[in-house]
């Protein structure tokens, strides 16, 4: 038998690990069905390449 720590060592990094507690705690944008991955890696290209792209009224930053 483990130890009481180790036991809750054990089922933290299986709960918490999950892909599914993280989304639902809103720690990320949500889940991707792998079947759709591909269309919505398109529709987040065509958002990037079709945004306006603002006017900057600075120059160029040097450090």
């Amino acid at each position: 038998m483990l130890p009481c720590s180790v036991r809750w060592a054990l089922w933290a990094w299986i709960r918490i690990g999950s892909a599914f507690y993280s989304t639902a705690r809103l720690w990320d944008d949500g889940i991707i069905d792998p079947a759709d991955t591909r269309t919505v890696l398109a529709l987040a290209l065509s958002a990037a390449y079709n945004a306006p792209i603002p006017e900057t009224r600075f120059g160029v930053f040097r450090m």
